[in-house]
């Protein structure tokens, strides 16, 4: 009785914090403005996001297309794209990586909720042994 009790505690534990990332964030430029909205999924076990807004700015215009995009993205309009290869939780944060679709390059990943805030995610990029952490805040 004991042992599964434990259990499903461990299972809903587990379980919340893999659902608290379903939904639609708001992504930040550098400089504080706001850039997109991107709307993260399950399938399979693995967490994806799809671009589903990107506020206009002078240098993309409304509806831009991934120039610098390799593939079967060259050219194809960023909204609605899958920006990423599929995440992979490894019991802290998901792992995997990430396409910029301002520079069509595909950069490593880890993304985690804040534990004092489940409406605050951060998303940190690498480059090599270098990275970059971003703020995230939930929609919807």
């Amino acid at each position: 009785m004991k042992y599964s009790l434990f259990f499903g505690i461990i299972f809903w534990v587990f379980q919340s914090q893999a659902q608290s990332y379903h939904g639609t964030w708001l992504a930040y430029e550098t400089d504080g403005t706001k850039k997109s909205h991107l709307d993260f999924y399950k399938v399979n076990g693995k967490l994806y996001a799809k671009l589903v807004y990107y506020y206009p700015n002078k240098k993309r215009g409304e509806n831009p297309v991934c120039s610098k995009c390799e593939g079967e993205r060259k050219n194809q309009p960023i909204i609605g794209m899958q920006l990423t290869s599929g995440l992979v939780w490894n019991g802290a944060e998901w792992d995997g990586k990430m396409l910029d679709p301002e520079t069509g390059k595909w950069y490593k990943i880890k993304i985690w909720i804040d534990k004092d805030n489940h409406q605050k995610m951060y998303v940190r990029g690498y480059l090599g042994v270098f990275f970059e952490t971003r703020e995230m805040f939930l929609v919807k």
